[in-house]
């Protein structure tokens, strides 16, 4: 990250020019990649050929929150254990 954050014309020059994929590291710990578009990620070299199969699709959030009735989080659930010890 630190070569990210000092370099960013220089990384991304050898990401488009010389066709290199970077790995993003924190503190040793991968977090992203850098690739040329259009470059296919290993995962989809692997479906391609048959290997795996995507599954499912993205998951989308279908609920919203309920009113709250003026109550506090605290309220609530004081009154849904009162309930329960009936």
């Amino acid at each position: 990250m630190r070569e990210l954050n000092q370099k960013t014309r220089d990384v991304i020059a050898r990401v488009r020019n010389g066709g290199e994929t970077l790995t993003v590291t924190d503190r040793g710990e991968p977090v992203a990649e850098i690739r040329p578009v259009g470059e296919r990620s290993p995962i989809d070299l692997m479906e391609e050929a048959g290997l795996v199969v995507r599954r499912g699709r993205p998951f989308k959030i279908t609920w919203e929150l309920a009113p709250n009735n003026g109550l506090t989080l605290e309220q609530f659930l004081a009154e849904e254990r009162e309930e329960a010890e009936l």
